[in-house]
């Protein structure tokens, strides 16, 4: 059961959204998520057999669209000053710890 004391902004989604926006604006830079990600992924091809079909949909949904988030920068790459922002926001960031729960 969830409340709203388990979604912390701060705590949860600012981390999430930091690294999500460094791992699409520098799609090359080794990042802990990314091997999560991969773990994951192994995980999966390894016992998807074994996992309920639904449970086993859900997750390829996830890595799949996880998979699509990098295209979102591509209009802001596409505006003046896009891709500088994305520069300055990359020479500045950090990979910050996400809840693990």
């Amino acid at each position: 059961m969830t409340s709203p004391g388990q979604h912390s902004m701060a705590g949860e989604y600012l981390p999430f959204l930091n690294n999500q926006l460094l791992e699409s604006a520098w799609p090359e830079l080794k990042l802990s998520r990314k091997e999560y990600r991969e773990d994951f992924r192994q995980q999966m091809a390894d016992y998807g057999a074994s996992s309920p079909p639904e449970e086993l949909k859900r997750n390829r949904m996830f890595l799949a669209l996880q998979d699509m988030v990098g295209s979102s920068l591509t209009v802001t790459r596409k505006l003046p000053g896009g891709e500088n922002a994305l520069t300055r926001f990359k020479s500045v960031a950090e990979e910050e710890v996400e809840s693990t729960r």
